[in-house]
């Protein structure tokens, strides 16, 4: 009857149907049971457990490697969150520089061109529009036009803010 446990009689080992030859080499088994073979406290036929020596040095730790597993999967997911929080702030930080930068080229060419001080800020704060960023000042002084520009980080609390200034040499 293999796989199935039936009750002892008070001799362990008769009445159940011991394979020929099985079992682990060296092994105790109860009377007329065949190696690896053994009767349990409550009368029950069946395998015996290997020892603590067959299973191995780390016999005791069962389940540790569950635990490591998820604690290196928890580190490794804070990291990820906080590398794409990172991220994010970059990425808004330079959508900031280069808005900042567009913009206050775009008016000091205006200058160049013989648009006036508000005209010349008017068209950078279209072009700082148009780059996702908005403009909190924009000033001209003579040719020299120069803007601050910000931009919403979408996982960072503050936004990004950039300066930018553009005209000839002094």
């Amino acid at each position: 009857m293999s796989g199935q446990s039936r009750a002892a009689p008070e001799d362990p080992g008769q009445g159940c149907s011991w394979p020929e030859s099985s079992g682990a080499p060296g092994r105790a088994s109860p009377a007329g049971a065949a190696p690896g073979y053994a009767v349990s406290a409550s009368g029950a036929c069946g395998r015996a457990r290997p020892a603590d020596a067959e299973q191995g040095r780390f016999s005791r730790e069962r389940g540790a490697a569950s635990v490591l597993v998820l604690s290196l999967v928890g580190v490794v997911l804070a990291l990820t969150v906080g590398a794409l929080v990172l991220a994010s702030a970059v990425v808004a930080s330079q959508k900031a520089r280069t808005a900042a930068d567009l913009g206050s080229l775009t008016g000091a060419s205006a200058i160049q061109d013989g648009a006036a001080a508000a005209a010349a800020c008017a068209t950078a704060r279209q072009v700082i529009r148009a780059n996702a960023a908005a403009t909190q000042s924009c000033s001209s002084d003579g040719s020299v036009v120069e803007v601050r520009v910000t931009v919403r980080a979408s996982l960072w609390p503050e936004p990004a803010v950039a300066r930018a200034r553009a005209g000839p040499e002094r």
